[in-house]
């Protein structure tokens, strides 16, 4: 679930650069938001790490 806001956070300030630079004409706005477009996709194309799963032993059973 946390991937999925950072990914929301990401797409959100791209697109809030995105449209001051139009307001503005400002080129370095829109070199910034293509920064975090692509940010974005390649964080979104990258498979999430697996969670380590930790297996507890029972006690009674130790050899």
């Amino acid at each position: 679930m946390k991937r999925f806001t950072i990914l929301a956070a990401i797409l959100a300030l791209a697109t809030t650069l995105y449209m001051a630079g139009v307001a503005t004409g400002a080129m370095f706005l829109f070199a910034a938001a293509a920064l975090f477009e692509a940010a974005f996709w390649v964080q979104l194309m990258r498979k999430p790490r697996p969670q380590r799963v930790i297996a507890k032993r029972d006690p009674r059973y130790r050899r």
